[in-house]
């Protein structure tokens, strides 16, 4: 089966009866239904270690509308969530979990992986008004809180300190200057957190 980059759903692919879209922190998929599909009880989503399988139920003939593995393991059906607008499509979100808070190259591991770098990159976060950095910079450090408890680690590390804030705004402003590897491309916490630059595991 081959996947294709479409504009229209952000970083994601089109597929026969349904697409995908992603941001780094989570993926929405949209699976369209047939008109008789008219309330929740007749839809069915599962999900058994990494394999998802959205099917009809209740209806004439039980159908598997989209099944598979996905490319990485969301820890649970509790990271999941779906509404039905009836006749229509039921629309269907994976929240990521932190280790895996990227931009994903296929969902499901039977598709053709898109290409890295044709993935459209997300708002440079420097042209971003400064309450919607700080509620992404909260976003951050919430999601790794919540990483840090089911690991285990959460007595173990010192996190989101003053000197980490103080580190983060000078890789800001480095960035973009001459000499840097990243210059003139969009500031992006997600490579420096691939790096370690922010927060790193201490043992």
């Amino acid at each position: 089966m081959t996947a294709k980059v479409d504009t229209d759903t952000q970083n994601g692919a089109t597929h026969e009866n349904f697409s995908w879209s992603q941001s780094i922190f989570e993926v929405d998929m949209k699976i369209t239904v047939p008109k008789s599909v008219l309330k929740g009880k007749q839809v069915k989503v599962s999900l058994k270690g990494s394999n998802l399988r959205v099917q009809l139920v209740a209806t004439p003939e039980t159908e598997i509308l989209v099944e598979g593995e996905l490319e990485y393991d969301i820890g649970g059906e509790d990271k999941l969530s779906w509404t039905l607008t009836p006749g229509e499509y039921i629309l269907l979100t994976l929240e990521k979990p932190f280790k895996v808070q990227k931009m994903w190259t296929r969902l499901f591991k039977w598709e053709t992986e898109l290409e890295a770098q044709n993935l459209l990159n997300e708002a440079p976060f420097e042209s971003l008004e400064e309450e919607e950095q700080q509620k992404i910079q909260e976003l951050m450090w919430k999601q790794r809180q919540k990483y840090l408890v089911q690991e285990g680690l959460a007595g173990k590390e010192t996190l989101a300190t003053t000197q980490d804030q103080k580190t983060l705004a000078m890789l800001k402003e480095a960035w973009d200057k001459d000499g840097s590897p990243f210059k003139g491309t969009p500031f992006n916490p997600d490579v420096l957190q691939s790096m370690g630059s922010i927060f790193s595991d201490k043992a």
